[in-house]
């Protein structure tokens, strides 16, 4: 559960020069002393605690210009500084202070949090659009114009991992006397804090047109988005000039949208749209922190696999894993020396045409008042993701066998170490590649019963299927199936993380008669189960050095408390991990006093049935988790109860 403290003020000034002019400034300042987040599959220890400054300065002025036009002009100033990790960083600022983390084999991280990161991020925005309305024989036109400007910069200091975090072989507590019970690897920071900045500037221009000719509707619009975030490529074959970044100016985003009133209180709706991604900042900062030189990275010992030995029963012969789960930091600096270095944890190049990913979007719908205070709806909708981005690997591993101790080489198939005369790539080299794709169909219904009658409700159901080869994050999106410089996207392609078939939702309220106020409401949500990976880590078949090759299809069953079994169609995301139900109840009463005074007096249940509600559990039969969920769903806690009080003037 999550436990948070806010202190919030808002200032306001807002003044009316005439009635053609008026302003308004506000500012906003939020401080979160310390927030816990949840552990999820970590120990009390590894709780990640928050610590946050924000403040938001906005100033608008509007502009009525004649009888039938309004511009307004929004400027805004936005700082946030988040900086989360262990309650013992946030005591010393220090992350070297910190025990090290352990990873077991279950996935169950303890003794300590690798993670530390203070982040000062601020956006200088400024927008200014004008509304005109136009009436004309053909029809009446509601034009809109505007432009867009923001400035966002990323500050960061990041010691994660400094601490080091070692990965287990075993479940079982370190014994000296056992070498299953010694680290197999090692991944730590060195050797300093990652401290870099980068920005990004985005502009945008577009024009809209709402056009009402007799029973229709039209929305006319096209966008125009310009990004460029100026980022050097310092050793970097795939640039020939080292001071070039990409700027991405071709998105051209045209939308349409109509409503016609088809009579009999029914209404027939639909639109296509395209939208473009924003540039985020985690979209291009791995080529500013990972290059082939930096003074601060993350580094893998073993540098490119696991040492073998625990999982066979034998002592690691890696020198930092020999006296178990204990970070030597003198030894660690004898491999990476202070100062700015060759990079020998994974490398990330910019790619000179480097696009952001945009979405295709159709729907199609129908709405109709069955009666005064009931109506039904309908919807299709149809997505298309494209251009969305795939890490691909230029010095991808080969394994000498399917075991998972078998012996890993790399291949340099573009020869990039002979291009900068360096020595050969010892980890991974990664572009971002927009080749991806995602789908998405879903069918919504919906009727709902307005408030009348001392009662209301509403029931919405959305049939649907999400699929593609990528889930849209580049920083985690890695192409598994990739052997050599084969991509094999078909492999990839199937259900998406996010695919939740089924979602249902029945809510309604009602105010018990002759009570003088006594309200009752309840909300009920039912979504089936999202798709997860079978697979066993223990072995490679294709000899990729990635260990999540999909078993065959079948039923899987999990062993223990909790263990649930599964029908696995086979391929990446073949099998569906549990469903959610949660009912929420609310009751409450008004007492009115002289005036507009209120008090309100109310008690919620949550979770009323106090159904469990987890995460898909693992799907490596390795773990010894396997297909035994052991975390809640964010959200998910045990069935609660709490009565609040609110006074109304």
């Amino acid at each position: 559960m999550q436990e948070s403290n806010f202190d919030n003020y808002l200032l306001r000034f807002d003044d009316q020069i005439n009635s053609d002019h008026n302003y308004s400034i506000r500012y906003l300042w939020d401080h979160q002393p310390t927030n816990s987040n949840p552990a999820g599959s970590r120990t009390a220890e590894t709780v990640t605690n928050e610590r946050d400054d924000d403040w938001t300065l906005v100033g608008t002025y509007n502009w009525i210009v004649g009888t039938n036009a309004v511009n307004t002009m929004r400027a805004s100033w936005t700082y946030e500084r988040p900086n989360w990790g262990s309650l013992g960083y946030h005591d010393t600022n220090d992350q070297t202070l910190e025990l090290p983390n352990i990873t077991l084999r279950s996935g169950i991280s303890t003794q300590a949090d690798w993670f530390a990161l203070d982040r000062k991020m601020q956006s200088y925005a400024f927008q200014n659009a004008l509304s005109w309305f136009v009436p004309t024989d053909g029809g009446d036109h509601d034009f809109k114009f505007g432009i867009q400007y923001n400035n966002a910069q990323h500050r960061r200091v990041d010691q994660s991992y400094m601490n080091g975090s070692f990965t287990l072989a075993s479940d079982n507590p370190f014994d000296a006397s056992d070498p299953f019970t010694y680290p197999e690897r090692l991944r730590v920071r060195v050797p300093r804090p990652d401290t870099p900045y980068t920005t990004v500037h985005s502009g945008g221009l577009f024009l809209q047109d709402k056009w009402r000719i007799d029973n229709l509707t039209l929305n006319l619009g096209v966008r125009y988005d310009i990004h460029i975030a100026p980022i050097n490529a310092f050793f970097n074959p795939l640039f020939d000039d080292p001071d070039a970044y990409p700027v991405d100016k071709n998105n051209i985003a045209p939308r349409l949208g109509f409503a016609y009133d088809a009579g009999n209180n029914s209404v027939i709706r639909g639109g296509f749209g395209r939208f473009y991604e924003r540039l985020w900042v985690n979209r291009f900062e791995p080529f500013v922190r990972n290059g082939v030189y930096a003074s601060s990275f993350l580094i893998d010992f073993p540098l490119d696999d696991i040492d073998p030995g625990p999982s066979q029963g034998t002592f690691p012969t890696h020198p930092l894993l020999m006296n178990g789960p204990v970070l030597d930091r003198s030894l660690v600096s004898q491999f990476v020396p202070p100062g700015l270095s060759r990079n020998l944890g994974s490398v990330w190049l910019d790619t000179p045409e480097r696009p952001v990913a945009h979405q295709d979007s159709v729907s199609f719908g129908y709405e109709r008042e069955l009666s005064p205070q009931v109506s039904f709806g309908i919807d299709y909708v149809k997505l298309w993701g494209r251009d969305l981005p795939l890490r691909y690997n230029l010095t991808p591993r080969v394994r000498a066998g399917t075991s998972r101790t078998d012996p890993i080489t790399r291949v340099d198939f573009m020869g990039l170490a002979d291009q900068l005369g360096i020595a050969p790539f010892a980890s991974d080299v990664w572009i971002i590649e927009n080749n991806a794709s995602s789908a998405y169909d879903g069918l919504n219904f919906q009727i709902e019963k307005r408030y009348a009658d001392n009662w209301s409700a509403r029931v919405a159901y959305t049939i649907g299927y999400a699929r593609g080869n990528n889930d849209g994050d580049p920083n985690d999106e890695v192409n598994v199936a990739q052997v050599m410089e084969n991509r094999n996207l078909d492999l990839l392609w199937g259900p998406s993380q996010y695919d939740r078939r089924h979602l249902l939702t029945i809510s309604g309220q009602t105010e018990i008669p002759g009570t003088g106020g006594v309200t009752l409401s309840a909300v009920a949500r039912y979504m089936s189960g999202t798709p997860f990976t079978i697979h066993d880590s223990n072995f490679d078949p294709d000899m990729n050095g990635q260990l999540l090759d999909p078993l065959p299809a079948g039923a899987y069953s999990g062993t223990g408390q909790n263990a649930i079994s599964v029908d696995n169609a086979g391929g990446l995301r073949g099998a569906y991990g549990p469903d959610y139900f949660q009912l929420d109840l609310r009751i409450g009463y008004r007492f009115r006093g002289g005036g507009e005074q209120t008090v309100d007096v109310f008690g919620e249940l949550f979770n009323a049935t106090n159904r469990v509600n987890w995460v898909n559990p693992s799907g490596d039969r390795r773990s010894g988790s396997f297909l035994v969920p052991t975390q809640l769903l964010a959200g998910g806690y045990p069935r609660q109860f709490q009565a609040g009080i609110r006074y109304g003037f």
